[in-house]
């Protein structure tokens, strides 16, 4: 072997172990979002799209006394026109104390909504049918993003329904 082949091993051995160590730590900063029973959020946003072009989106932001929660529904898609922008789909606000945050907090835990980031699917065999995108900031500085065209991960209607039942509509699947 070579004078320098056995500093080259060293490094590559370095190199590996450094990567083992950062993995280790991502893995554990992950599951325990996941398992530690709450799911500590500054801003979610969940947006549904289907075959009728028109978008339904609900929007939960941490605020100093708890949470403000809005639904957003039409197609502003077309920013263009004035009538369809965002704020004028502005469907229903509410706010929330600080028990209602921890509540929703918790509840994202429970789901495993963190196991959520990274989903990406899409089922071709729907023709009309509809899909999602979600994007968390969380407290800590980290952040999920999911998204389905026809397909969902675990326990997403159950998330859904609990957001349209913070506004009293009827939960659907």
């Amino acid at each position: 072997m070579p004078d320098y082949a056995w500093i080259i091993a060293i490094c590559a051995a370095s190199v590996l172990l450094a990567a083992l160590i950062a993995a280790a730590i991502i893995k554990k900063k992950v599951s325990t979002r996941a398992d530690s029973g709450a799911l500590r959020f500054t801003k979610l946003l969940l947006h549904e799209y289907g075959c009728t072009a028109e978008e339904n989106e609900y929007e939960l932001i941490k605020t100093e006394k708890g949470i403000r929660i809005s639904n957003y529904f039409g197609n502003w898609w077309d920013e263009g026109n004035a009538e369809h922008s965002r704020k004028n789909c502005l469907a229903k606000r509410r706010g929330g104390n600080m028990e209602l945050y921890t509540e929703l907090s918790a509840e994202l835990g429970r789901l495993g909504v963190a196991s959520w980031n990274g989903f990406d699917e899409t089922d071709d065999n729907v023709c009309d049918g509809g899909g999602f995108w979600l994007d968390i900031e969380l407290e800590d500085g980290g952040n999920i993003h999911a998204r389905g065209s026809n397909a969902y991960p675990p326990n997403y209607h159950q998330l859904l329904d609990r957001l349209k039942g913070l506004f009293g509509d009827s939960a659907q699947n």
